[in-house]
């Protein structure tokens, strides 16, 4: 029906006109009068969103952006929406923002990431010269300094059963349920929605361009700038400029390097990166504060140098006063010089040490988001009155208006760390189901500088389900091959065909247009189509549970397993009042 008739734009605004931050909730009503009839594909969120510090100094300048996979989207832990009528819950959706990680993982384009990264603030790490939250001036001493720009984001509940966009060929009766009320529960954990612009590490998949760290904390495994052999530089001694060169040298060189995933080894980082060379160029002279799109350091930094290889870090150098290209050997080499003091060198072996990290300091400061100016863009078909009238007219009849979704409940189970052998009851009671999507999230807080909307994975094994006291399949699906990556070692995720094909069933169940199954392991999901052919599964037939029991030969994570069914529900509006049936 929503093909016959043009829609118009209605605002309405939030219920509180104002602004926003972390844990606090959004209420919008979107009135029956005004938006009788609505088109979910023309209606999406705007509103506006500043990120923050509380630091100070050239320390806290550090480039932040929204997790770069779902942008916007990254900002709700659960998505609410009531009939106005009588108050009726018609759709909710449990932490909304790993939901739409995994979406985005495995079913965008390359085309949708482009337009995401226009509209609803994902951009991709590797566009950070270009980080729409974070702009970089002068100063009057020359220096370059950051600071935060609020950034519009139009968003689309994609994931909601009765405002997703993908509901092309469905008008919603607004005017049969009384209006909509959507409340948006905004994410508690900052860590969760934002992530540092650094390169390559924000493309969804694994922190691996760049080394950020806390002084006196232990670094990623595989820090950007590692040196290769032990340093000659006195114990406590200070050294400016600090080079990233291809080999470690004496006194002043680290070597740069990096997990290149094309071809299985460490590169050096500044030429490779995973990525085709960059003729990077002095930086300097006023023109961009990085050095090139792939290496986020930038004039005004501090660094840290590590004291052991992956292990604490001396205090901070001096802020960086140059950032220059040295050529060696035919390859270009960065150097940094500084301002100050700074005792950059190790142990009491001195020097820096094998393996010691050389990392942008990331201070001790808390970092917030502030929404403001929200509103629904509602698309609004504009119809007969007559057509109207008669929704409303048959709302209260015994027969009503009725409407089927496609939405998402979530069953979360715990699992404690150091159990390899679970059985996870998933209490799912749907009467039309398609898929099971099950996600372990890792409940210890992330570092900042990690993606921690990234599942948890660590070993696992295998896994299968029991439904209705089957083994479903009824071969253990083996995980053996999905490991996460060991840089130590230089190996690197491999996937399982089995896995592979059982979780792309499910997501293309489920509506998802699978365009990525590569390297599972950094979007673990286990998933399983419970029908086929168009049809649905019946939960409430079952004659016995459903689990699903996962094996792991190590497991160190207390986990949260977020067990996503995609379902049809029924919303039917009559006489009675507003109920859902699912």
């Amino acid at each position: 029906m929503s093909g016959q008739f043009v829609a118009k734009s209605v605002i309405v605004f939030d219920e509180k006109r104002s602004s926003y931050t972390k844990g606090q909730e959004i209420r919008i009503k979107i009135p029956a009068t005004s938006c009788p009839v609505i088109s979910a594909r023309d209606t999406y969120l705007r509103f506006r969103v500043l990120l923050s510090h509380d630091g100070a100094g050239a320390d806290a300048r550090m480039p932040m952006m929204l997790n770069s996979l779902v942008g916007g989207a990254g900002l709700i832990r659960t998505l609410s929406i009531y009939a106005m009528r009588d108050n009726t819950l018609l759709e909710q959706i449990d932490n909304y923002a790993l939901l739409a990680y995994l979406q985005a993982y495995y079913g965008d384009s390359e085309n949708d990431k482009n337009i995401k990264a226009l509209t609803e603030g994902a951009v991709s790490n590797k566009e950070k010269i270009r980080n729409p939250f974070y702009s970089v001036e002068e100063d009057g001493d020359g220096y370059k300094i950051g600071g935060y720009k609020e950034v519009e984001i139009c968003l689309p509940l994609k994931l909601s059963g009765l405002l997703s966009p993908e509901a092309y060929n469905r008008s919603l009766p607004n005017v049969a349920l009384g209006g909509l009320e959507i409340r948006i529960l905004l994410e508690n954990d900052v860590n969760k929605v934002l992530q540092f612009a650094t390169g390559k590490a924000g493309d969804g998949a694994y922190n691996d361009s760049l080394c950020y760290a806390e002084a006196g904390s232990t670094p990623p495994s595989n820090p950007c700038a590692r040196n290769g052999s032990l340093g000659v530089v006195a114990n406590g001694a200070t050294m400016t400029p600090i080079t990233l060169t291809n080999s470690a040298g004496a006194n002043t060189s680290a070597q740069a390097r990096t997990y290149n995933y094309f071809s299985g080894a460490f590169d050096n980082a500044i030429d490779h990166m995973g990525y085709p060379s960059v003729d990077v160029g002095a930086v300097n002279d006023g023109g961009y504060q990085f050095v090139n799109e792939y290496l986020p350091y930038f004039i005004d930094q501090r660094l840290v140098v590590g004291t052991t290889a992956n292990g604490s870090f001396n205090a901070p150098t001096g802020r960086i006063t140059a950032i220059n290209v040295v050529e060696a050997g035919g390859e270009d080499n960065i150097s940094f010089v500084t301002d100050g003091a700074g005792a950059v060198n190790a142990d009491a072996a001195g020097g820096i040490v094998a393996g010691g990290a050389v990392c942008i300091n990331v201070p001790d400061q808390t970092y917030d988001f502030t929404i403001s100016q929200v509103q629904m863009v509602v698309g609004v078909l504009q119809t007969p009155p007559e057509y109207v009238s008669a929704l409303l007219n048959k709302s209260n009849t015994s027969a009503g208006v009725s409407m089927d979704i496609k939405s998402f409940n979530n069953y979360q189970v715990n699992q404690n760390a150091g159990v390899t052998k679970s059985s996870l009851f998933i209490p799912m009671n749907e009467r039309r189901c398609y898929s099971l999507l099950c996600v372990p999230e890792d409940l210890a807080t992330r570092p900042i500088y990690a993606d921690s909307l990234r599942p948890a994975v660590e070993e696992p094994s295998q896994y299968h389900f029991i439904i209705s006291n089957m083994r479903v399949p009824n071969r253990s699906v083996e995980l053996g091959r999905i490991v996460e990556e060991d840089r130590a070692t230089n190996s690197f995720s491999r996937n399982e065909p089995v896995h592979s094909k059982e979780l792309e069933d499910a997501l293309n169940n489920c509506g998802v247009r699978v365009n990525n199954l590569d390297r599972s392991n950094f979007c673990f999901t286990i998933g399983r189509a419970l029908s086929r052919y168009g049809h649905t599964f019946n939960a409430q037939d079952l004659a016995g549970e459903v689990r699903l029991n996962v094996e792991y030969t190590a497991q160190t994570k207390n986990l949260l397993w977020n067990n996503y069914v995609c379902c049809l529900k029924k919303i039917t509006t009559n006489a009675n009042g507003v109920s859902v049936e699912q």
